[in-house]
Formats: C-alpha cells, sequence, structure tokens
C-alpha cells in the first residue's frame, strides 16, 4: 500500500530535480531562489526530497529509496514509512509496530489491516488477582452465561461477568448440580430410606443423602448438600451404610465398614464410596451390618455380619467370647461370598439379620435370624395318620430339628404361604412381598400391627394384607409398611408411634394418605417414609428426630412435609 504526500513548492521536472520557487521576502512577488551551495537552499517540504543547489538556483532532488529514520515514523500506527526514490513517500504495513498498552490486563494490542486498536484478549484469560476476562475486553469474576449452584439455586454470569443473583430450583427439580461450568436442577430419580438416613439419586446419576451420618453414610456431602457422587443406576440404604450400583453392573458401598459390610476385606469405615469386587450387579440389598448382590445370571452373594447367619454362607461367624459393650468386629464375609444353592433369584431385600430372595418362580425364601416368625419355621415332616411306627420321626430327628429350631437358618429356606410374589421389603422382625395380582402378604413381627390384618399376632406364614389392590410399589420399614397403587394413591399400615402412617391413629390395617395427591415413587425407612408426587415434589413423614424427612427442623412430622 503506498501513500502519496503532495508537496508545497511549485516544481517543474527536470533530470529528476525540481526547481523551487520560493518567496524572497514578505509581500515579495515569488521567483527564483538563487544559490552558491546547498546550505543557502530552503528544507524540502517533505522528507523524501533532499535541498541542492543546481546553476546557482536551489533545486529538489529525490531522496535515495529506503526506510525514514526513526524521528519521521509515527510510533504504534502499524504503519512503516518509506521514501520510493521518486520523490514520494510510501507507507508499507508493519505488524510489529503496535500501539502502546492501555493499561487494562483484558485488552491486547493489535495491527488490524493496518489499523491500531485494542483488541479483547480471549475469554477465560486470568486477569487481577482471581479475575477472568470475559472476552468483550472486561475483567470480571466469571465468564458470560456460565453458571453455577448456590445451595439449590443457580446463579448466572452476566455480560460483566459478574454473578446474578441465584435463582432457587423448582420442586420439580429441587437439587443443582454442576458439570464444569454449567449447573442444572435435576429431578429426583430414586428414593432408598434406610433406618436413620436416606439418599435420592437424580436424573444425571448423582446422589444426596441427608439424616443421621456419623459413621460416613452420607457421603462426602453433608445433608440436603450438592451432590457428591455420581453415575448411579440403584441406591440401597440400610442403618449405618449404603451401596449403589452403577450403569456399568459395578457395585460401590460407603459408610460404617466395622462388620465388613463395605465389602473391602476390611474392617474400615469410608465417607466416600469404595468398589466391591462384585460385576454384572442387576440388584443391590443393604440390612443393618450386611449387604448382598443378585448378579444378571441370578447368583447372591452377600458380604458382611454373619452372625446370624444373614451373610446365607452356610456358617455362622465365630462370636467372641465374653460379654461387650460395643458390638464386637463379626465379620464372617468381609468379602462377598455366594449364597448356597441360590442360581435363580429375581429379587433381594434384607433386613437386619436376615435375608429374603424371590426366585424367577415367585417362590420365596429367606436366611438368617429366625425371630418373630419373621423367617419360615423347621418343623419335623407331616406323618399322615395311621402311618406305621417307621414312619414316625426317630428320637434323634427329632432332637436334631428341636436344635436347630434353636438357631437362625443358615441357608435359603421357602416361605410358608406365600407364592406369586414380585417384589420383596423386610423391616426389623417382619417382611411383606408384593403380589403379582397387587395383593400384599405379610408374616414375622405383628405386635404393632405391621402385618396389616387387623390382628397384632405374629405369623409365622404369609397372610394377607387387608383391603390392598392394585399395589405397584412396596416399602417396609422397621415395623411398619406403605403401599402405592396404581392411581398414585399411598397407603400405609403398622407402627405409628413417630407418625410414619402420616396421619395419627391405629395401623392394624392399612390407612390411606389423602393429603399427598398423586404420587409415583415411594420409598420407606426405619421409622419414616417419603414420597415423590408427579409434580416432581417430595414429601417425607414419621420420625425425623437426625434429619430423615430432608429439613432443618428435627422431630417427628405426623404429617407429609416437603423438602
Amino acid at each position: 500500500m503506498k501513500r502519496a504526500v503532495a508537496l508545497s513548492a511549485i516544481c517543474v521536472v527536470a533530470w529528476s530535480a525540481c526547481k523551487v520557487r520560493i518567496p524572497r521576502g514578505e509581500g515579495s512577488v515569488q521567483g527564483d531562489y538563487p544559490c552558491e551551495d546547498a546550505v543557502e537552499c530552503p528544507t524540502p517540504p517533505q522528507p523524501c526530497l533532499l535541498s541542492a543547489c543546481w546553476e546557482g538556483q536551489c533545486v529538489y532532488v529525490p531522496a535515495p529509496e529506503g526506510s525514514l529514520p526513526a524521528q519521521d515514523q509515527v510510533i504504534g500506527d502499524c504503519q512503516q514509512l518509506h521514501c520510493d526514490g521518486n520523490g514520494e513517500v510510501a507507507t508499507y504495513a508493519a505488524p510489529r509496530d503496535l500501539p502502546r498498552d492501555d493499561g487494562n490486563s483484558c485488552t491486547e494490542a493489535v495491527c488490524d489491516l493496518d489499523i491500531a486498536r485494542q483488541e479483547p484478549k480471549v475469554a477465560g484469560t486470568p486477569c487481577g488477582d482471581e479475575g477472568v476476562c470475559t472476552g468483550t475486553g472486561v475483567c470480571g469474576v466469571c465468564l458470560p452465561e456460565t453458571t453455577h449452584c448456590v445451595d439449590s439455586a443457580i446463579s448466572t454470569c452476566d455480560e460483566e461477568g459478574q454473578w446474578t443473583a441465584p435463582v432457587g430450583c423448582n420442586v420439580d427439580r429441587p437439587r443443582c448440580h454442576e458439570t464444569g461450568d454449567a449447573a442444572a436442577c435435576v429431578a429426583v430419580l430414586e428414593i432408598a430410606a434406610g433406618a436413620h438416613h436416606a439418599c435420592a439419586r437424580f436424573e444425571d446419576g448423582s446422589v444426596t443423602c441427608w439424616g443421621a451420618g456419623g459413621f460416613g453414610q452420607l457421603g462426602r456431602g453433608t445433608p440436603i448438600a450438592p451432590t457428591w457422587a455420581t453415575g448411579f443406576a440403584e441406591l440401597a440404604v440400610g442403618f449405618r451404610h449404603a451401596c449403589g450400583r452403577r450403569a456399568d453392573g459395578t457395585s460401590w458401598c460407603w459408610g460404617a465398614g466395622d462388620f465388613g459390610q463395605l465389602g473391602q476385606g476390611k474392617l474400615d469405615s469410608s465417607d466416600g464410596e469404595l468398589q466391591v469386587s462384585v460385576t454384572s450387579t442387576m440388584a443391590l440389598a443393604v440390612g443393618r451390618d450386611h449387604s448382598c448382590a443378585l448378579d444378571t445370571s441370578g447368583v447372591v452373594r452377600c458380604w458382611g455380619r454373619n452372625d446370624r447367619g444373614q451373610a446365607g454362607s452356610g456358617q455362622l461367624a465365630a462370636t467372641p467370647a465374653g460379654p461387650t459393650l460395643l458390638p464386637p468386629p463379626l465379620a464372617g464375609a468381609r468379602r462377598p461370598i455366594a449364597v448356597e444353592g441360590i442360581v435363580d433369584a429375581a429379587a433381594l431385600r434384607l433386613g437386619p439379620h436376615h435375608s429374603c430372595l424371590m426366585r424367577d418362580t415367585g417362590q420365596s425364601a429367606c436366611w438368617g435370624l429366625r425371630s418373630f416368625g419373621s423367617l419360615p419355621t423347621l418343623e419335623l415332616p407331616v406323618v399322615p395318620a395311621g402311618a406305621p411306627p417307621e414312619a414316625q420321626p426317630s428320637e434323634e430327628q427329632k432332637a436334631r430339628y428341636a436344635e436347630r429350631k434353636k438357631l437362625s437358618l443358615l441357608v435359603p429356606t421357602p416361605v410358608v404361604g406365600l407364592t406369586g410374589a414380585a417384589r420383596l421389603g423386610c423391616g426389623e422382625d417382619h417382611c411383606c412381598a408384593l403380589r403379582t395380582d397387587g395383593t400384599v402378604s405379610c408374616w414375622g413381627a405383628g405386635t404393632a400391627g405391621e402385618l396389616g390384618d387387623g390382628t397384632k399376632k405374629d405369623r409365622a406364614e404369609a397372610v394377607t394384607v387387608s383391603g390392598l389392590s392394585d399395589v405397584k410399589v412396596l416399602g417396609v420399614g422397621r415395623a411398619h409398611a406403605c403401599a402405592l397403587h396404581g392411581e398414585g394413591h399411598v397407603s400405609c399400615w403398622g407402627d405409628n408411634a413417630r407418625g410414619q402412617l402420616g396421619a395419627a391413629g391405629d395401623g392394624s390395617t392399612p390407612r390411606e394418605l389423602a393429603s399427598l395427591g398423586d404420587v409415583r415413587h415411594l420409598a420407606v425407612g426405619g421409622d419414616f417414609a417419603c414420597a415423590q408426587l408427579a409434580t416432581g415434589a417430595v414429601h417425607c413423614w414419621g420420625d425425623g428426630a437426625v434429619g430423615q424427612l430432608g429439613r432443618e427442623a428435627p422431630g417427628p412430622g405426623p404429617a407429609p412435609v416437603a423438602w
């Protein structure tokens, strides 16, 4: 690119020179300028001409082709001035002739088409003490349009790089979760409740836990805190620990580990998820101090406490001699072991000291502590009347059966009176099964009405819960249970000392929670329960002494309370 500079004098071209005509004095006419030496001649009107004395007259001659000296340049204009050898000034682009620093840490000097200007630095460039350039030449605290969580609300970064006031998440998407520089309100997909704490799995696979957390069972978070784990497809929550299954079939546990219930071969607790050495997991279940996993082949493996045979290994763990004030470190199965004789399991549920499963055939079997009829009794063979003496049990058989009745069941034993089971749930001393026809049957301890048959009696055989039909989801707590019906309403029965039925009154038969409305998910814990409504909102009721209801105010909540 060239730029011509006009001369201020009148020149006549002759032999590459210009004859100068200048005023001789103020008020005089213009004429030739005589000289004897070039020093007597005036300075040329532009830098690419030189003064010369030629035939007694001052003339201008073109300067040699080349760059002009520094004093003739304009610093920072992105241009370099040259003489073209014909007496004119030419301009060339000079990308290194940058403007001076303007003092803004988020701009940089550039030459753009020979034009000097300050260009904003790339968004994300550090600036100031802990700032970041916004991409518009401004130093802010965040990048425009990025978001982050403020508790259960989202704050957005504006064009000036400043965080806006947080906007709270709605009840249908109650939690805020961050991924990189983006935050989003996420909906609950699953709630799993244990004895004194519960966990929610959100649509992004993250987990939040609340309630009692003295053994790390809430994970790395705090009650009602931002999520701390990701990628889970199923949760199982117990007394002081919890486990989760990820989509790849791996199993992970966290919380108390003093009985080996985390499956690590150790007796250590952990507030972070630890992988268990089982693969192809299809379902998980957690008891008081033991855990079990059902794999895709129908095999069940259990680990943890086994002093009542609850691990299903066919053997009891050794019990230390002498009394102790703290739970002894009984760890009969510190790592997963297969439950004896099970290759066709379809569902799995654990109680504090016992375990139950459902087979592909719909039949159910349990093992572990035989208390209050929560496990099927072991009886002598029934001998028809009039049978010959040799068909009668021998004294040895009677003694063996009498001794075994005192012990826990070490291997899965069928539940008497139960067929067509589709889902299972176990409390402290009772269990319930959801049948394929939508009805519910329970067995075990019944003194608090937890069997739902209108009585308060223990039952060694499964009995039908009164008045239930079209049940889709079953949840069993310590001494109560709740059922979610196909129409979206919930019915509960059993112990109601802490408001766990959602309304005052006796619970020997199911009572509907009319105040809930349309429910799509249900989870029942020790003495509390939580339901997720069709709107996405989560309501909990029952015992809230240690935060089980997911709200700051402790104590019982006899009516469902929203998070």
